[in-house]
C-alpha cells in the first residue's frame, strides 16, 4: 500500500511544531502594550500645534485608557502625529501630557436621533508629562 506525503505551508508547519515565530512578526497592538488598558471614558482637551505660534483645540474622549496610552474618540479627523492632551483626571491637574498618535480608524456608530455618524479613534503612546511653562512653550 502506498502512501502519499502532502506538503503543508511553512506557518501551518511551523505552528503544528510550536514555532510562533509568524506571530512575533506581526503581533497585535495588544501585545505590544506594556500596560493593560481598561474601559475609561472621560473628555480631553486635545491640542495640535500647528505652523508657529497657531494651534487647534478639540474635544475628545477616551475611550480606554492605560499609564502608557489611550484610545481616543473624536468627531473629527485628527491631522499630525504628535498632540498635547489635557485629560479630566483630578490627580493629573492642570498638567498636559505629551504623545503620538500611534494607530487611527474610523467607526460607524448610530447617534441618538438614528442618524450614522463617523466616529474617529485614535491609539496614543503617552511620551512626556509637561508642566504648564513648559506646555506654553511648546506651543508658543
Amino acid at each position: 500500500m502506498a502512501t502519499t506525503a502532502t506538503a503543508k505551508p511553512a506557518r501551518q508547519a511551523n505552528a503544528e511544531q510550536g514555532d510562533s515565530t509568524a506571530h512575533q512578526r506581526h503581533p497585535k497592538a495588544s501585545d505590544r502594550r506594556r500596560d493593560p488598558r481598561f474601559p475609561y471614558q472621560t473628555v480631553v482637551t486635545l491640542v495640535r500645534v500647528q505652523k508657529e505660534a497657531s494651534f487647534e483645540l478639540r474635544k475628545c474622549w477616551t475611550r480606554d485608557l492605560s499609564p502608557g496610552g489611550a484610545r481616543i474618540m473624536s468627531l473629527e479627523p485628527i491631522e499630525g502625529r504628535k498632540v498635547l492632551l489635557k485629560f479630566l483626571l483630578p490627580k493629573l491637574g492642570s498638567k498636559f501630557i505629551e504623545a503620538e498618535i500611534c494607530s487611527h480608524s474610523v467607526e460607524q456608530q448610530t447617534d441618538i436621533r438614528n442618524r450614522q455618524t463617523s466616529m474617529y479613534l485614535y491609539g496614543v503612546r503617552f511620551t512626556s508629562i509637561l508642566d504648564d511653562p513648559e506646555t506654553c512653550d511648546r506651543l508658543l
